[in-house]
């Protein structure tokens, strides 16, 4: 016996409620209000030949905005494609006012198998960007978040890096509850209109393309025929996980953000703990 859960929302559903965005501006609301981002966080999908990536503004009660996702073309050992992705998430996003916020926090799927040495080389190189590597374990009840662990590179004990290992479950199962909360505020998902930013039926469709299925006493994500591609959705997890990583202290960066003369609001990445 089995049942599929979750099927609260439709793509074409959400592309509908699609906001507009202020024009000329990266992030939407009012800097340090109740209806705009007061963090940045970053989730990387790495695949064969591109990296897939979300970048993610969380306000108070785990409400989001999506800000900007899409593809860096280029295998996980290509230096230029990492270039790219250090450009995208080293830029300040302005609110109208002018005002703004760095990606305070970016996790990167540490792959496969087939480059994991490659990836965990260059995210350590990029720790104090706050950019760590992450791995997903799908295992029932696993926990969301765990502390890191130290990880050797090439077999060398004496080279490591910081790896976060994700109960991609528990979060995939956050995401659907916000998926189908239906007014702003607590848990809401708010996307832009257009498909400027990169949420375009594709996005959508990868987003929404797992269903909880449970088998027996077992539970287990699935992909639902005619959705191939999940990158979105594992972005769109892994940056969440950034966010409860860093458990942000919302209220400070909104008195910051609106009594600051410049864009230097930031939550400050946490120093794995050991």
């Amino acid at each position: 016996l089995w049942e599929m859960r979750n099927m609260s929302i439709t793509e074409e559903e959400m592309i509908e409620r699609a906001e507009e965005y202020p024009e000329g501006a990266d992030l939407p609301g009012d800097a340090g209000k109740a209806n705009a981002p007061l963090v940045l966080t970053c989730g990387v999908d790495c695949q064969h030949t591109y990296l897939q990536y979300e970048i993610v503004g969380w306000g108070r009660f785990n409400e989001s905005w999506g800000i900007k996702t899409g593809y860096i073309m280029g295998a996980p050992d290509d230096d230029d494609a990492w270039a790219q992705l250090d450009s995208i998430i080293s830029r300040v996003y302005r609110f109208k006012n002018g005002r703004g916020l760095r990606v305070s926090l970016t996790f990167v799927d540490s792959g496969d198998g087939n480059y994991t040495n490659e990836i965990a080389k260059r995210t350590r190189a990029r720790q104090s960007m706050g950019v760590i590597a992450i791995k997903g374990d799908g295992k029932m009840g696993r926990p969301f978040i765990t502390p890191p662990t130290k990880q050797a590179i090439d077999q060398s004990k004496s080279i490591t890096y910081w790896l976060y290992t994700l109960g991609v479950n528990a979060g995939k199962a956050a995401i659907m509850q916000s998926v189908a909360v239906k007014e702003a505020g607590a848990n809401y998902m708010h996307t832009p209109a257009g498909e400027e930013r990169g949420y375009d039926m594709k996005w959508y469709s990868g987003l929404l393309s797992e269903v909880e299925v449970t088998k027996g006493n077992v539970i287990k994500w699935e992909k639902i025929p005619g959705h191939e591609r999940n990158e979105a959705l594992d972005c769109r997890n892994y940056a969440r996980a950034a966010m409860k990583v860093l458990n942000p202290d919302f209220e400070a960066i909104a008195k910051a953000l609106i009594t600051e003369p410049k864009a230097k609001a930031k939550a400050a990445p946490k120093e794995p703990r050991k």
